[in-house]
């Protein structure tokens, strides 16, 4: 999949980094709870057969409830979410030109840590985060400490690369872009924990 970057006000595509996938690998020694249960149906003690009946009757109680929740996990996980679906809208943004002053109020009006900076006909030019805020005096301009090439992607697509995205490239925030490459919205790292919260295993089981 292929990343866009903001750059200028223009969208280009670049070279999504490689996330460096660590792979368990299968350990042959691991005892496999039903290979137990079943050796000791086959062979059952005759002194211990209620305990160990009633105790194969509860772990196998405990292993629907574990097979009901992964059942319910993976319908979850059929149905496709895009960043779209989570995303923090109207998107509250800010001109280069606007002081750090601005921006600071604007930031703590809205309870928000980003604000995309766009130009005069709403094309995203850059980016600014309240860490970059920090020490700097209030009157200067924000296009000063503002990070210009600003990776964005479509609104269509699904909050698991988002997550990879954000991920991969260690940031918080993602501005979405339409079809037409205007801005409709952002996605951050409280979007995604907010979906998670509510997703219905998660209230059910926890």
């Amino acid at each position: 999949m292929s990343l866009m970057i903001s750059r200028s006000g223009k969208i280009q595509e670049i070279t999504r980094k490689s996330l460096t996938k660590k792979v368990t690998p299968p350990d042959d020694n691991r005892v496999h709870f039903e290979d137990v249960l079943e050796k000791e149906s086959e062979h059952p003690d005759e002194k211990n057969f209620s305990h160990k009946e009633q105790h194969r009757k509860e772990s196998n109680v405990e292993a629907k409830g574990i097979k009901s929740y992964q059942k319910q996990s993976n319908q979850i996980n059929t149905k496709l979410v895009h960043a779209k679906d989570i995303c923090s809208r109207p998107v509250i943004t800010a001109r280069p030109q606007d002081t750090i002053s601005m921006a600071m109020e604007k930031m703590q009006k809205y309870k928000i840590h980003h604000l995309p900076l766009v130009d005069s006909n709403g094309k995203l030019v850059g980016i600014i985060s309240d860490r970059d805020l920090l020490g700097k005096r209030s009157h200067e301009r924000l296009e000063r400490y503002s990070t210009v090439d600003v990776l964005v992607v479509k609104e269509s697509l699904e909050i698991k690369m988002v997550a990879r995205l954000m991920l991969e490239n260690h940031i918080s925030a993602l501005p979405l872009i339409n079809e037409e490459e205007e801005l409709t919205g952002m996605v951050t790292k409280s979007n995604l924990l907010e979906y998670i919260m509510k997703s219905t295993p998660f209230e059910r089981h926890v």
